[in-house]
């Protein structure tokens, strides 16, 4: 299965279209009027059941408020081998080039509308250690570390 098949049987066919629409789209979101996926909405997409930040009106995929790294970094920390998409939504349109299925968190894929980074988990946890992260590696840490803090195993 490719990646846009992999989008939409798991997060696009919930919204009854096709992955250009879905990405581009309006939807119904719950108590407003419909918007689009973008600025301060993530997903999370995996065949046992996607995860989206935001208020949507969409049967079919677990909404949350969760803030954005740490809806992933929870994701992460505890996933379970399946393959995923991190989707990260901007106010620019998110072009389909740009979904990529994760199979390892070796190369897991955070996917939004201006790039594609690719991120080591073990490698970031190891940097972190020496203090030499920056960027969305860096973001991610901080809240790895702020979820084992606030919740010890």
């Amino acid at each position: 299965m490719n990646s846009l098949e992999f989008f939409h049987a798991h997060f696009g066919r919930h919204f009854g279209d096709t992955p250009s629409a879905v990405l581009q789209g309006t939807h119904p979101v719950k108590g407003k009027a419909p918007s689009r996926l973008t600025s301060g909405h993530v997903a999370i997409v995996k065949a046992s059941g996607s995860i989206l930040r935001g208020a949507f009106d969409v049967t079919g995929v677990e909404t949350t408020d969760t803030p954005s790294y740490e809806l992933f970094a929870r994701y992460l920390l505890n996933w379970s081998g399946e393959p995923f998409m991190l989707l990260e939504f901007e106010k620019v349109l998110f072009p389909v080039t740009n979904l990529f299925v994760s199979y390892d968190k070796r190369r897991v894929r955070l996917c939004n509308a201006k790039r594609v980074t690719d991120l080591n988990i073990p490698q970031i946890l190891a940097a972190a250690k020496r203090d030499e992260l920056n960027g969305p590696a860096a973001t991610m840490f901080a809240t790895f570390k702020k979820i084992t803090k606030d919740n010890p195993a």
